[in-house]
């Protein structure tokens, strides 16, 4: 049933906010947890034998089906080709929640928002009518609370009654809000429990978690903190894409690459801090990006030049609104790094020899003074002045000059790309001609069915001014292998 549509100049196309015919209500759905189980939330490690993710087959071993959720990557041509055009045919937005499909009771769909340093997305609120009473059922049924999930998608219609969408956001309800015969429904990224467990179980002694008696790959350190039982999470240890919690394929790419590399730490993490924190800081000190996808699983990205393999260009005609910001400070020629820490009495002991090593872009200092950086936290650490030289060339390559980032509002173009991926830009406004940039947020409207692109030349897994070499760069030689490369 066709209830609104929208006409920009770039999009001039019918939107679609229906009642779909081709839902399975019987599937279980990782994404919005349609399909609770009664097991404690959340659903962390179950075996799920004979389940195939790609094709939506199997059983969870309770008798339950599977249904994989579909973001950016994962698209097939029919959403690429639609995605890429001018003129798409017509677009598709819907919402379910507790197993059934509400698109025909909203009055406003949420805004979804996602950055990578943010780990988990941010909670988002929807709309719905309740002159018909219907959503009353909130407030008679309170174990819907934390339990019921509720999903967004976007996407075309393909044929009559065949959507071909993504996701866009999912979670458990954890507000109702009743107003006007409206109910304003709130739901949270049932990962978001990243910001609510510790690593730590031990309450007693308050010992902490202990990852300072050996080496490690820092990827084999986070895995074995989010998978054994010993510790808070939990979570699945499925070395495949099935594994519901972790992506498993974008893990296993970012230790190949650290141990191409030869990085190993040695880490302490203290009782009281959770996995949120502790995510946060593994990406900082190893250059990367960790963040939860729509899909709600943890995806892994360790590129110096980010990801060209699902790049996209941002032409003049696609922008609808730009807007750039050059800050001075907002930059590194000087990078202090904690190096072979010791733990003492359940502390790290910062006092000791040799603690921290500080490296420097001598170049950049002249040019604008010294700018001095450090990590947040030190929850992991170097072993070996070699491997924090990597982290600290890295740095202070990217950031030596002030930070440029961008924001961009666009049409629905960009759904093929996830975060981490390139993306170029055309704007005769700032004199922009295929100048490449690193998309590090997200932030889509999905009642304009505009989004916005958050844009970086310095920060995380930026690449700006990497890609454009400059000649007889000194730091060109002292950087590790990945320079150049283009995933």
């Amino acid at each position: 049933m066709a209830l609104g549509s929208y006409n920009l100049s770039h999009h001039r196309q019918s939107t679609y906010y229906h009642l779909r015919a081709d839902i399975d209500l019987e599937g279980v759905d990782f994404q919005s947890a349609v399909g609770d189980i009664g097991l404690d939330n959340p659903v962390t490690a179950i075996t799920m034998d004979g389940v195939d993710f790609l094709s939506a087959v199997g059983q969870d071993g309770f008798g339950i089906g599977i249904r994989r959720c579909t973001i950016g990557h994962d698209v097939d041509s029919y959403f690429q080709s639609q995605n890429e055009s001018t003129n798409p045919k017509d677009m598709t937005v819907d919402f379910s929640f507790n197993l059934q499909e509400y698109s025909n009771r909203v009055t406003r769909y949420p805004n979804i928002a996602r950055n990578y340093k943010d780990v988990v997305g941010k909670d988002w609120n929807i709309t719905l009518e309740n002159a018909s009473k219907t959503m009353n059922q909130i407030l008679s049924e309170r174990t819907l609370f934390k339990n019921a999930g509720g999903e967004v998608r976007f996407g075309y219609m393909e044929t009559v009654n065949s959507f071909n969408n993504v996701c866009m956001g999912g979670g458990v309800l954890i507000r109702a809000t009743y107003e006007n015969n409206k109910v304003i429904a709130s739901f949270r990224d049932r990962m978001n429990m990243l910001s609510q467990v510790n690593l730590s179980t031990d309450t007693q002694s308050k010992g902490g978690v202990h990852f300072d008696t050996a080496e490690y790959n820092p990827a084999d350190l986070v895995w074995t903190a989010l998978t054994a039982n010993s510790f808070g999470a939990g979570f699945s240890s499925i070395e495949s894409y099935t594994n519901p919690q972790i992506h498993y394929d974008s893990w296993k790419t970012w230790k190949d690459t650290m141990t191409g590399e030869s990085i190993t730490c040695r880490g302490f993490i203290p009782e009281s801090v959770n996995y949120l924190k502790f995510l946060q800081n593994v990406a900082e000190m190893t250059d990367s990006a960790i963040y939860v996808e729509a899909d709600n699983r943890i995806y892994f990205k360790r590129n110096l030049t980010g990801v060209v393999s699902f790049s996209a260009t941002v032409s003049e005609a696609d922008i609808i609104q730009i807007k750039t910001t050059g800050d001075a400070y907002d930059m590194c020629n000087r990078y202090t790094m904690p190096l072979s820490l010791k733990v003492t009495d359940n502390k790290v002991d910062y006092e000791a020899p040799n603690a921290f090593v500080t490296f420097a872009n001598s170049a950049s200092v002249n040019s604008y003074g010294g700018v001095t950086k450090k990590p947040t936290n030190n929850y992991i650490w170097y072993t070996n002045s070699a491997t924090a030289k990597n982290l600290a060339d890295r740095i202070l390559f990217r950031r030596k000059e002030p930070e440029t980032a961008i924001t961009i509002t666009t049409p629905m173009k960009y759904q093929q790309q996830q975060l981490g991926d390139i993306i170029y830009i055309y704007s005769d406004e700032i004199d922009f001609q295929d100048q490449a940039y690193t998309l590090i947020g997200t932030n889509v409207d999905l009642n304009t069915l505009q989004m916005q692109l958050e844009l970086s030349s310095g920060h995380g897994i930026a690449i700006a001014n990497v890609t454009v070499f400059e000649l007889n760069d000194p730091d060109l030689g002292t950087l590790d292998g990945t320079i150049g490369v283009l995933g």
